[in-house]
């Protein structure tokens, strides 16, 4: 891994598995925290797993501020219309990570929120899957980031 990062100028390795699902066995790897025995760990399940190895992507500073250990990805849903030979998104929800995790999967404890169409802000609620107890928050349980209002970037890029 030292290698990767020396290759990339990179100071964070993220890895997932190729057919994986729900950020299981997924990590990242900070230069600082680079040791042989993770190294060791994660060769073994290299073993039964493989492995994609990418470079830390950083997320824009407002995703940053509402929790900094995921990337917090939008969900864009859209519908193509025949007649006028355009898409149009229906919907936008943003999923978070939570109690240190390093993905935003709901499936594992990460939390989603409805966004804005008209304003491109965050709704007033995040959630958790229901099979996960369904908990509602009014701002970010690890940062205390309050949700409503919150303006995100690239609206025009989407």
């Amino acid at each position: 891994m030292w290698l990767l990062l020396a290759e990339t100028r990179s100071q964070s390795i993220f890895v997932k598995p190729i057919e994986g699902e729900e950020g299981v066995n997924s990590f990242r790897f900070d230069e600082p925290e680079i040791t042989a025995e993770n190294c060791v760990d994660l060769f073994r399940l290299m073993e039964t797993v493989s492995f994609i190895f990418q470079e830390t992507i950083k997320q824009h500073p407002t995703l940053n501020s509402i929790y900094p250990y995921s990337i917090n990805s939008l969900r864009v849903h859209s519908f193509f219309d025949q007649e006028k030979n355009d898409y149009e998104i229906v919907s936008v929800m943003m999923r978070i990570g939570r109690n240190g995790a390093v993905v935003d999967n709901c499936g594992v404890g990460g939390l989603y929120i409805a966004v804005d169409l008209e304003n491109w802000t965050l709704g007033k609620f995040a959630q958790t899957y229901l099979s996960r107890g369904g908990y509602r928050f009014t701002a970010h349980p690890d940062t205390g980031h309050v949700f409503a209002g919150t303006k995100l970037p690239f609206r025009d890029e989407t």
